[in-house]
């Protein structure tokens, strides 16, 4: 019916100011028209993720019925105390990413919440990953940031803030992993320097106007804030990588623990970055196991790490998420 009436109305001409109405109908399109394809794109997204959750399923099934046996052996081999221990640092590692959201809401706000709501915000929103169909881990922490009475721009600033700490913390632990692998596989030359010097001033000059376009004010006290928040990442980032670097069946160096701490930053990066995918879940995997290949690790020793550090976080999620709840339960 609508699209009836739009092209009746660019039809009929009676008279000059029905002209001047035909050439704003005809300029400006039907307002539903950008809703109408929010909800398609929507649409596309929650069956992509279904389709790929579905995969991934199929995919870990069959690699588990392959290799049961195999993972079975790199479970047992590994002591209890490391389990413990990257357990713990995976905890670390959510404490960090905490931080850094109070950070960005202390950046947008000017009364921020205590730690109490924000243990609140940040798990019961981040426990949301796990479900398909839409990116309800976002949507959940905009639901409690208008609550908060947020407006529209400063929800977009702090998430803006919250990712690109994300972001800017991982790129820089990855950044040596992937330059050093580049150099081994003698792909880096004077070109490929004046490259990645290029690449990284283009994202420091991308980084900076997206702020400024956002309205992030660059002061002494949001200098401090911010350069404490990436700082807590960062030994964030070094948390998480161990947990993985624990999990590994043969130990090297501190020069693979570096590996694989800035390996680990970069593949759950992509696993976040990747929207269709549920929790990163096969992307982080993915990542990894292309990664240990490259660095001279089989694929199997790393998918089996992957798959155990996965069910650490899964574990982790539940119980920080019930820390939360118990801290929300207690009296002020």
């Amino acid at each position: 019916m609508e699209r009836l009436v739009y092209r009746l109305l660019r039809r009929e001409s009676v008279g000059p100011g029905c002209q001047q109405y035909q050439t704003c109908i005809a300029r400006c399109p039907p307002a539903s028209t950008p809703m109408k394809d929010r909800r398609r794109n929507q649409y596309v997204l929650a069956i992509a993720k279904q389709c790929w959750t579905g995969v991934v399923l199929l995919a870990l099934g069959f690699y588990v019925w392959k290799n049961g046996a195999h993972i079975s052996t790199t479970l047992a081999a590994i002591p209890a105390i490391y389990l413990l221990a990257a357990f713990f640092c995976i905890v670390g590692g959510k404490f960090s990413a905490l931080f850094l959201m109070q950070a960005s809401l202390r950046m947008s706000m000017q009364a921020p919440p205590n730690w109490r709501a924000s243990t609140w915000i940040y798990a019961s929103s981040d426990v949301a990953k796990y479900m398909p169909g839409g990116v309800w881990a976002i949507v959940g922490r905009v639901v409690h940031y208008k609550n908060l009475g947020l407006s529209a721009g400063a929800i977009s600033k702090a998430l803006l803030l919250e990712n690109l700490g994300f972001g800017v913390t991982a790129f820089t632990l990855g950044t040596p992993v992937a330059v050093a692998m580049v150099s081994k596989a003698g792909w880096l030359g004077g070109l490929g320097w004046s490259a990645i010097v290029m690449v990284m001033a283009i994202l420091v000059w991308a980084g900076m106007r997206l702020l400024r376009r956002r309205g992030v004010e660059v002061s002494r006290t949001s200098v401090r804030i911010g350069s404490l928040a990436l700082a807590v990442m960062t030994l964030g980032w070094v948390a998480m990588g161990t947990s993985f670097f624990l999990l590994l069946a043969t130990f090297g160096g501190w020069l693979d623990w570096l590996w694989t701490v800035g390996t680990y930053a970069v593949a759950f990066t992509a696993g976040m970055v990747a929207v269709f995918a549920p929790a990163g879940a096969g992307v982080r995997e993915g990542v990894l196991a292309l990664a240990g290949q490259m660095h001279g690790i089989s694929a199997t020793m790393m998918l089996d790490a992957a798959l155990l550090n996965r069910a650490l976080w899964v574990v982790v999620d539940v119980c920080f998420f019930g820390f939360a709840l118990v801290v929300r339960a207690t009296k002020k």
